[in-house]
This record gives C-alpha cells, sequence and structure tokens, in this order.
C-alpha cells in the first residue's frame, strides 16, 4: 500500500498460547514470483530513506486502529496480497486491480442510463480523487494524452482481458505503451484509492453511491 512498496513475502509466527518460540510461514506462488521480478525490473530495489520508513509504519498504525464499519480496506488489502502470487506479466494481475478499484468507486449502473457505466463512473470518480491526493497519479509515462483519454484506453484494455480478446498495443491502445505500464498506473491508483479509505472512509462510501 505505501508509496515505496516493500516486498515481504514470508509471515513471521508466534505462538503465545503454547509457549516460547517462531517460525516462519510463506506462500510458495508469491515468494517465488517476488523473487522473478527481482532481476528484470530495475525499479525492483530501493534506497529507504527515513521518510519511507515512516510512511509504512504510519499506515501500519492506521490499519491497526481503522474502524472498518463503513469499508472493510482489510479485504482490499487482502486481494492484493493475493494478486502478488499471480505472474507479473500475468493479465490477470491487471484484472485484479482494475476489479478491486470498481469495488472501491462504483456501483452496478441502471443498464438503461449510459451515464452510469463503469467506465464513466471509473474515470469520473479517479478524477476527484485526484483533486484531493497531495501526490497524484504519474502520467508523465504516457506522453501528453490527458488523463481522461488514458482511462478510457485502460478501460479499453480491462474489456479486452475481460472478454477473452487478444490486446494489442500498437492500434487502439498504443497510448497506453505496455502491459507493464498500465499496471504500473492501475497499481497505484488501487494504492492511492485505499490509503485515501483510511483518511476519508465516508468520503469513498459517498462516492461509490453517486
Amino acid at each position: 500500500m505505501a508509496p515505496c512498496e516493500l516486498e515481504v513475502a514470508f509471515t513471521i509466527l508466534r505462538d503465545h498460547v503454547a509457549g516460547p518460540g517462531h517460525g516462519i510461514a510463506y506462500i510458495p506462488g508469491r515468494l517465488f514470483h517476488v523473487l522473478e521480478s527481482a532481476d528484470r525490473d530495475k525499479a525492483f530495489f530501493n534506497r529507504l530513506s527515513r521518510d519511507d520508513l515512516d510512511t509504512v509504519a504510519g499506515i501500519h498504525q492506521k490499519l491497526q486502529a481503522y474502524d472498518e464499519s463503513l469499508i472493510n480496506v482489510g479485504r482490499f488489502v487482502q486481494q492484493i496480497s493475493d494478486l502478488k502470487a499471480l505472474p507479473h506479466e500475468s493479465p490477470l494481475r491487471f484484472l485484479g486491480y482494475f476489479t478491486i478499484l470498481e469495488s472501491l468507486l462504483t456501483h452496478a449502473p441502471e443498464l438503461t442510463d449510459p451515464y452510469e457505466s463503469l467506465r464513466r463512473q471509473v474515470k469520473k470518480k479517479v478524477a476527484l480523487l485526484e483533486h484531493r491526493w497531495a501526490n497524484p497519479l504519474d502520467y508523465a509515462p504516457f506522453g501528453k494524452t490527458l488523463p481522461d483519454t488514458i482511462w478510457s484506453k485502460m478501460y479499453d484494455y480491462r474489456s479486452d482481458l475481460a472478454h477473452g480478446r487478444e490486446p494489442s498495443f500498437t492500434g487502439r491502445l498504443r497510448v497506453l505503451g505496455n502491459h507493464a505500464r498500465a499496471l504500473r498506473l492501475i497499481k497505484e491508483t488501487v494504492k492511492l484509492t485505499i490509503r485515501h479509505a483510511l483518511e476519508e472512509p465516508q468520503l469513498l462510501v459517498d462516492l461509490r453511491g453517486c
């Protein structure tokens, strides 16, 4: 969830009932794909600053104190964790993040109202949230293409994958560049949205309903 994302592929377990002792558990798929990306992605290794660590600690504290009566943030965090067990190049990762974003921001549209389509809801609500984010999304990799156009193409990519069509980044999806670039944008959008839910859960509930 943090801007500087730390990949922890194992869990330390302590049994306070049986007595002193501890163990380590891990999810094999997640561990494998985390290590798989280490020699492929130049951005995999990060130099952490004190501010980065303070941000991670702050998010953890907010999660511990969070009241999930409005939005079950923990469920979305677990879904993000589950996606990490998929291959990095898998289109299911992109679909998974997009589904989480839709779950956070949208409601089932009225089929007779074209203005309630999921595409329009996602575009409009991401744009509204961006006005409240201190660190907005980075659209620089997409050149001078407007965010509204980018999100239209993101939804086209999502639809191609969901309906079994073979997407091509040389045609109408050209502005997205490639799968990795589109995945990075949807992933950062989901993380920003969840972090905002920790700050203003009522706003997310209101956005979902409108």
